[in-house]
């Protein structure tokens, strides 16, 4: 039974962002690509409640980027790169206060290698760090969200494509990262610390292509002194699309999906709130999650035209 309404508004959100680009081979062993962009926002907020939450709000914000690309020795490229970025906070914490940044820049650096070896094998790693100004984290009692400070991220990442026939592919990518306050040293709610994908996927010459992808994502902190983690999990996915060759039936494709393959019973969202029974006397703090989806089949057929 539901007992009060906390929010309810209409958000209308509106975004452009020109940008120019810049490519140039500076010498034969050493290549730049740059560019800058400028995002400009606007926010309408409507309360179906009847609060002070209304109101229409603007920003803008500049961002650029720049990227040294060595080589290829041997078949091998060195990058490094550096680039400024940003994320919108939400439209209604941006109309009730017109005075805070509404558009937190983020600014990454990178260092990395990419290598194709035997026409076949494709290897990607790269170190990275990521400072953002400001750091959103959800508050479920409100069901909003709000600005925390500033933030570190760094970590690694590992990427890895092997061609083993002209009909079977094996993909796979694998992050490792931390997250953190700068002020504080405190963790950063449900920042992901390992997520990892992998997949094999058969593509024959009659237009059948079938792939099982598995997604992993770790254990990750759900409070900012570590004191609770929310459970990671691991699923596979199945997919089936077949579109003939043929002429005359090439506008037709027919796919099959069978999500979670394994039913296996993992937790999707996660949140640390408190919550109240009616035998209770006071609130307790405590893990509230969404479930996973199921084993789920799905099928369909899809015309091109």
């Amino acid at each position: 039974m539901r007992l009060s309404e906390t929010q309810d508004v209409d958000l209308s959100e509106v975004s452009y962002g020109p940008y120019i680009r810049l490519d140039s081979q500076l010498l034969p062993w050493l290549r730049f690509i740059g560019g800058s962009r400028f995002d400009f926002f606007h926010y309408d907020v409507n309360d179906r409640l009847g609060s002070a939450l209304n109101g229409s709000e603007g920003a803008w914000v500049p961002s650029g980027k720049g990227n040294l690309i060595f080589g290829p020795w041997r078949n091998t490229e060195v990058f490094a790169n550096v680039g400024s970025g940003f994320h919108s906070n939400d439209a209604r914490d941006v109309v009730l206060n017109p005075d805070a940044d509404t558009l937190p820049q983020a600014v990454g650096y990178e260092l990395g290698m990419r290598s194709r070896q035997f026409d076949r094998l494709d290897l990607v790693a790269s170190v990275y760090v990521l400072n953002l100004e400001s750091e959103l984290v959800f508050v479920g009692d409100a069901g909003e969200t709000e600005p925390k400070g500033r933030t570190r991220r760094y970590g690694t990442e590992l990427g890895a494509r092997y061609r083993v026939t002209g009909w079977l592919s094996l993909n796979g990518d694998l992050t490792l990262g931390k997250a953190y306050f700068t002020a504080t040293g405190e963790a950063v709610p449900r920042a992901p610390k390992l997520t990892a994908r992998a997949d094999a996927t058969i593509r024959t010459p009659w237009g059948l292509e079938s792939s099982l992808e598995m997604r992993h994502l770790g254990t990750r902190w759900l409070t900012e002194n570590r004191s609770w983690e929310a459970r990671g999990y691991t699923i596979f996915d199945w997919t089936s699309r077949f579109r003939p060759r043929r002429k005359a039936w090439h506008n037709v494709e027919v796919f099959v999906s069978l999500e979670n393959v394994f039913d296996t019973d993992y937790r999707e969202a996660q949140f640390l709130t408190e919550s109240q029974l009616a035998t209770e006397s006071s609130p307790v703090e405590d893990l509230h999650f969404t479930s996973g989806n199921p084993r789920t089949l799905m099928a369909g057929v899809t015309v091109y035209f």
